[in-house]
């Protein structure tokens, strides 16, 4: 798949970074969305069809439980976790699918680990989670 057709959504806290990682995935031709509430983006992830979640730092995002959601559903959104982690995190991301850890300070390895991902894909995901509120 050309990354061009990959639809990213990206949620972060931070709306300064939100901006940021939507202008460098825009230029870089992607279908970009962004949100900073984890409420929208289970709603996005209900109503919409996204080849990838990038998810800012997890120690003000709650990613843990939209991932559960994801891994129940049985997806095949890749999710990028964007901000560092300790190594327990990164054994419990990896058991509920995420591709990778990335800095977010670094916004050109995110694009270009995002780029390699969606390069290697033969199909659009059609992925969505499920109807409950989990917290």
């Amino acid at each position: 798949m050309s990354h061009s057709r990959c639809h990213v959504l990206i949620l972060d806290g931070d709306p300064a970074t939100l901006l940021s990682l939507q202008q460098i995935f825009e230029n870089a031709g992607f279908d970009t969305t962004i949100t900073w509430d984890e409420g929208e983006a289970r709603q996005l992830l209900k109503q919409e069809s996204f080849d990838v979640l990038l998810v800012g730092d997890h120690s003000q995002i709650k990613a843990v439980p939209i991932l559960r959601e994801l891994s129940v559903e049985g997806g095949s959104l890749a999710c990028f976790i964007l901000q560092g982690a300790t190594k327990t995190d990164i054994e419990l991301f990896r058991e509920l699918g995420v591709v990778d850890v990335i800095p977010k300070r670094d916004p050109v390895k995110v694009l270009e680990q995002v780029k390699a991902h969606c390069a290697g894909e033969a199909f659009r995901a059609t992925t969505s989670v499920g109807t409950t509120d989990a917290a």
